[in-house]
């Protein structure tokens, strides 16, 4: 029989989530307490209970859940998919899908806050950069054990993630799968003519 969680440690997830839903529609600059508290539906007390840095502290622990949710997402890919260009493409849908069914709303999480965190808020912009770095490692990874050399599989982890989240923008913006369906083809094609050259 599978045992519950302390309710502690449920609690503590539960605002962790619910921020991150508010975070992901509104970004961090945009949200204030109240909201934050609003959406978890626990007192104020028990945010700072568990967040005891507020605001910032329980955005980086929401950051942290979207860079998990996310990696698991991009290992899901790579082990679908028969190459690393259709693991790309898998990717940039999931991303498409996610628009389509907020209505445009919601992009990436992480960069969402990514664009808003400055010099007055390092944990979070520590926390969004580790989301990429561990993206980007797991994108390489793959890429290294798909055959390409490590140098050129570096690159290629960060050109075309980087494209996945520049298409992602302009999807949104435009209102639009178009431009994600569109970088999934170039890479595809980048990919599966370095992989036969």
């Amino acid at each position: 029989m599978r045992r519950k969680a302390p309710k502690g440690r449920e609690t503590r997830q539960r605002l962790v989530t619910a921020a991150l839903s508010v975070f992901h529609a509104q970004g961090y600059r945009g949200t204030g307490l109240s909201q934050l508290v609003d959406a978890s539906g626990f007192p104020r007390g028990s945010l700072y209970f568990h967040f005891p840095g507020g605001k910032e502290e329980l955005a980086v622990a929401a950051i942290t859940q979207a860079k998990d949710e996310i990696g698991a997402g991009i290992d899901m890919a790579f082990a679908a998919a028969a190459s690393p260009a259709e693991a790309l493409s898998l990717i940039a849908d999931a991303f498409a899908r996610e628009l389509e069914t907020s209505n445009y709303a919601r992009g990436c999480p992480v960069t969402t806050v990514a664009l808003e965190a400055g010099e007055d808020t390092p944990e979070l912009q520590a926390a969004c950069a580790a989301s990429y770095e561990d993206w980007l490692a797991r994108i390489e990874t793959r890429l290294t054990a798909a055959g390409f050399a490590p140098e050129r599989a570096t690159r290629l982890a960060a050109f075309s993630f980087s494209a996945i989240e520049g298409a992602l923008i302009l999807a949104r913006a435009r209102r639009s799968r178009g431009p994600l369906d569109d970088v999934a083809a170039e890479l595809s094609l980048l990919l599966n003519t370095e992989k036969s050259s």
